[in-house]
């Protein structure tokens, strides 16, 4: 799934649920779950930071929905 910029809370679940769904396992999988508990916005922050750094890692395109993702939910934080 592809994140986008102004997801409403439905969109976010589905996102987050995917993201940390049983099956999956990956290096911060248990960080991902921790933050899932604690706020929904900052587990899909860390979820699109850990994309962004993954992919670009190994020089993989990246979705522009993601990058607006990311930068429209660190704008819009409510502290």
């Amino acid at each position: 799934s592809t994140a986008r910029a102004d997801m409403t809370l439905s969109e976010k679940i589905v996102y987050i649920a995917d993201l940390t769904s049983a099956d999956r396992q990956y290096s911060d999988i248990n960080k991902l779950r921790e933050l899932v508990n604690a706020s929904l916005d900052d587990a899909i922050i860390y979820a699109l930071a850990f994309t962004l750094r993954d992919l670009s890692d190994k020089k993989r395109p990246i979705h522009p929905d993601t990058l607006y993702a990311y930068n429209y939910l660190l704008l819009n934080k409510t502290l």
